[in-house]
């Protein structure tokens, strides 16, 4: 058994596992407060060959006084900076083997209106208008697409009956609901680029549509306080009774609004193939990616036109267009492995 997640929550570590057999086991652990101090009659030893003793402290407040006593008298502390979870992981799974995770692959479309724009995670107006999420322990892709006003759901479930798994629905709260259901299993969430607008956009969503939140409240992300209906949805996102809340995260020298998951993982895989690879590329499109990493044979469905009208208009390529996306991410992924080195790392490093 070893771990996927694990975070502090009050007065716990809260970890998330795969046993050998497959099934998730949630653990609440106390949290280690602890550190290492320089004592010439100490038992432990640190790198530089400075002998230490071991102290254990009840809560992190009786720990930071003690450390900042010992600072006072010129007495070095070791560990004390380090976090709780970390120490937790290293003392409970280290040296153990890798869990098999369930990994999802995500990708969203939305609808646009030409006179507001594309839809922002600050100003989430439009409909997510169809999902692909490939669950690659049950190898199996689901689709789901709301049903454009241009057709009629005889009609528009006949333009997809080709493609498996893929269901047709009249709302995009049917589509959030089925959403939800698909990733209950989930370890790991990835996308591409799906930090800064998948995952947030569909949080976002959650909260106006299934949490019938007033818009402008979900807007402001300063006052980030989601109601008590939205909760319970966005609990499926993460474990342990948790929500996503928001960050600001840097990117182009500008802060952006993210949302870390608690119990479950988000990898954004545009991020992991950049650290992997090793190389500068002047363009990570992800078509551009597929082609480059898989073949020709990779390239992404080709129309004219802006998305939205294609929802609209052709229904058959516009649901293409999106399991295209993350069936090809799966691919990659299958090809490269960098999802099972970043799960190797950490598991080797003992950190999340």
């Amino acid at each position: 058994m070893n771990y996927v997640d694990a975070f502090i929550n009050r007065t716990k570590v809260c970890v998330s596992l795969r046993d050998t057999s497959g099934k998730r086991v949630l653990k609440r652990m106390p949290i280690p407060y602890y550190c290492y101090v320089e004592d010439d009659e100490g038992q432990f030893t640190s790198m530089f060959g400075d002998k230490l003793s071991l102290h254990h402290f009840k809560t992190k407040d009786d720990m930071d006084y003690a450390v900042e006593m010992w600072n006072q008298n010129g007495i070095k502390t070791f560990e004390s900076d380090v976090k709780p979870e970390y120490k937790f992981l290293e003392d409970n799974y280290k040296d153990q083997e890798v869990p098999n995770l369930h990994v999802s692959v995500l990708d969203i479309e939305t609808d646009k209106d030409n006179k507001k724009g594309y839809s922002t995670i600050e100003n989430p107006y439009s409909i997510i208008n169809g999902i692909t999420i490939t669950n690659k322990w049950e190898n199996i892709s689901y689709t789901i697409i709301v049903c454009p006003e241009t057709y009629t759901m005889e009609e528009a479930e006949k333009e997809v009956s080709h493609l498996p798994n893929t269901i047709i629905v009249e709302t995009e709260k049917e589509l959030l609901e089925i959403t939800l259901a698909a990733l209950e299993d989930t370890d790991v969430i990835t996308t591409w680029n799906g930090e800064f607008f998948d995952i947030p956009m569909l949080i976002q969503r959650i909260r106006i549509t299934l949490g019938e939140e007033d818009f402008y409240d979900v807007c402001d992300l300063e006052n980030y306080d989601p109601s008590p209906k939205s909760k319970e949805y966005l609990k499926g996102l993460c474990l342990f009774n948790q929500y996503p809340k928001p960050k600001k995260t840097e990117r182009f020298n500008s802060l952006e609004w993210t949302f870390p998951l608690k119990g479950k993982v988000h990898l954004d895989y545009l991020a992991l193939y950049r650290k992997f690879t090793f190389e500068e590329l002047h363009t990570y499109k992800l078509d551009y990616i597929l082609e480059k990493e898989l073949g020709v044979e990779e390239k992404k469905v080709e129309y004219e036109g802006p998305l939205h009208m294609l929802w609209r208009e052709n229904l058959k390529l516009f649901t293409e267009y999106n399991r295209q996306d993350t069936i090809g991410l799966s691919k990659l992924d299958d090809q490269l492995g960098f999802i099972s080195l970043a799960n190797e790392m950490a598991h080797m490093a003992c950190v999340k």
